[in-house]
């Protein structure tokens, strides 16, 4: 008894007791959630229910089956998301991190990374690197996501060394401030800020890219 009630107290003072008392709640209404929301229908054949129209049960409609339309398409954008997010997660952290040093340190490492690695990647069509890493690597999701993210930095690395370079060579007027020795010291801290839109805008358009070129590689078997 003197359990139960300290399970009570901490549903009712914890957070994570909170949240799990709503999860609670939303799992006893399961059974009253739309059917597209409800991915254990998936391979459920209704056929009097074939070729529905949109309703408040089934958002999408049905297919000539009588499946749920909904459901089919979340689970079918598993693989396309985990695609995409790891690419841009990866391609944009290995691009950042190279295109900051190179910007950085600029000489002899600035050039190796911008005319040599850069310029070498960016030189060919994207999607051909992809196929030709993935065809050398080997069939396999996590084969796919490394090819895509070999091939997706140099962009992610051109705009980094751009807003390094403009931090570290910006004209600050105020004598012997403080801001102008941090971004001295620390250009990467200081182009941060305006970096993050334009990375933010590069990868939307990157993540769909790499949906468009999972599919690609999916259609000639590498997945």
């Amino acid at each position: 008894m003197e359990q139960a009630s300290q399970i009570r107290q901490f549903l009712r003072t914890s957070g994570l007791g909170r949240w799990a008392s709503q999860l609670r709640c939303c799992w006893s209404y399961w059974p009253s959630w739309p059917r597209g929301l409800r991915l254990g229908i998936l391979r459920r054949q209704i056929l009097p229910e074939r070729l529905l129209p949109p309703s408040t049960q089934n958002w999408m409609g049905t297919d000539e089956l009588g499946r749920d339309v909904l459901s089919r398409t979340l689970y079918g954008a598993r693989v396309s998301l985990l695609v995409g997010v790891s690419v841009v997660l990866g391609a944009g952290v290995v691009g950042l991190t190279l295109g900051s040093l190179a910007g950085y340190f600029g000489g002899a490492f600035d050039r190796f990374v911008n005319i040599i690695l850069i310029n070498s990647f960016l030189s060919f069509p994207g999607i051909l690197l992809a196929i030709a890493f993935a065809a050398f690597l080997g069939p396999g999701l996590d084969k796919v996501i490394l090819a895509l993210t070999v091939t997706g930095w140099a962009g992610y690395a051109r705009l980094a060394r751009a807003q390094v370079l403009k931090v570290r060579e910006m004209e600050i007027h105020s004598g012997r401030s403080i801001a102008r020795r941090i971004a001295r010291a620390h250009p990467a801290a200081s182009s941060a800020a305006q970096y993050s839109p334009a990375r933010a805008d590069s990868g939307n358009d990157r993540m769909a890219g790499a949906i468009l070129a999972e599919s690609t590689l999916s259609f000639l078997g590498s997945v």
